[in-house]
């Protein structure tokens, strides 16, 4: 195994036009690949999936998110069409199901 060697580098902050073509990369890549992958159709009845794909700077990082926004209204409009507890049940299935999902367990309540 290769002896391992730490070394000190000073950090620069980031220009606006540095931020900028970091971006644009970032959102050219999201295009490309994962939502082809994850996101090659919509399906209303699937709330499992996320709705959109997308990225945006936090402090000195650019992080990628996934949207659940959308199967959460859906969730409370198809809630309206049937009964509490039926839907109680259903929320509470889902909860079991997508627990490592903590975007859509926050939107779900």
């Amino acid at each position: 195994m290769a002896k391992q060697e730490w070394k000190w580098v000073r950090v620069k902050a980031l220009s606006d036009n540095d931020k900028a073509d970091i971006a644009t990369a970032c959102e050219r890549f999201i295009a490309e690949t994962p939502k082809p992958r994850l996101l090659p159709e919509i399906r209303p009845t699937k709330f499992n999936y996320p709705l959109d794909i997308f990225g945006r700077w936090r402090g000195s990082k650019y992080s990628f998110r996934e949207s659940h926004q959308e199967a959460a209204r859906l969730l409370a409009r198809i809630g309206g069409l049937r009964g509490a507890a039926e839907q109680t049940i259903y929320v509470e299935s889902l909860k079991t199901r997508y627990g490592r999902k903590p975007n859509f367990m926050k939107l779900l309540g």
